[in-house]
């Protein structure tokens, strides 16, 4: 990952590494994956960790995310990285009842992480870590079910999010939508679907098909409810 970007709306399915990764780049300056803004992300069975921050990166701002692993930490902020990273607003989740966030050299599962912490290199606040409640993954519907704790948990980012919720003024223009109270978390609005049609891109690990776990129609149709919005109500 560089640096300066904005990454948002984007989903990474069934990563065999670490899904989402900032580290540095050998002679780079400032060094590489660094002060980056990552926004409403959905990470979802990464048999690694769900995303790193290692290796001198600095000054990362992550916020309402949503980084679901089946394999060590759902987020790890590395003893390596460098100072000024923020995680704000994300929901982090191990299906195997694994760590789910890395802070500090600490590894933490959900019962013992800590909503909020200040390390050396780096600070995170209102985290949730429980399921996130997505419909069926497996199929292509990453929206959230009435229920999840994602729904209404997000933070309104200035600059980035309409000042108000669709629910409240209508045609807004040039800025993130979102309805109810707050912000969803991660990439689907579950009140209305604002941002149900893809604005990000899709990333299928495809390797569980090769190995015959899925067929080649499966993928397809996953593809094609991502692109078409189909399956988000």
């Amino acid at each position: 990952m560089g640096n300066y970007n904005q990454i948002y709306n984007n989903i990474v399915y069934n990563a065999e590494a670490a899904a989402i990764s900032f580290k540095v780049i050998t002679g780079g300056s400032p060094p590489g994956g660094s002060f980056n803004e990552i926004y409403h992300n959905l990470v979802y069975s990464s048999s690694d960790t769900g995303t790193d921050i290692f290796n001198s990166a600095e000054g990362n701002i992550y916020t309402n995310n949503i980084s679901v692993t089946d394999g060590w930490n759902a987020l790890a902020l590395g003893s390596t990285a460098g100072t000024g990273n923020a995680l704000d607003s994300s929901l982090l989740w191990n299906t195997s009842g694994g760590n789910v966030l890395g802070a500090g050299g600490t590894s933490y599962d959900a019962t013992s992480a800590p909503d909020s912490f200040s390390v050396a290199n780096g600070s995170g606040q209102n985290l949730i870590y429980q399921d996130p409640q997505i419909r069926d993954p497996g199929s292509g519907d990453f929206s959230l079910q009435s229920t999840s704790p994602a729904r209404d948990r997000g933070t309104v980012i200035a600059g980035f999010h309409c000042p108000e919720s669709d629910d409240a003024a209508a045609g807004q223009t040039g800025c993130m939508h979102w309805n109810g109270i707050a912000p969803d978390i991660g990439i689907l609005e579950a009140e209305g679907q604002v941002t149900c049609v893809s604005t990000g891109i899709l990333l299928v690990n495809i390797s569980g098909w090769e190995q015959g776990n899925r067929t080649m129609p499966e993928l397809i149709e996953v593809i094609r409810r991502w692109k078409t919005g189909e399956g988000c109500t």
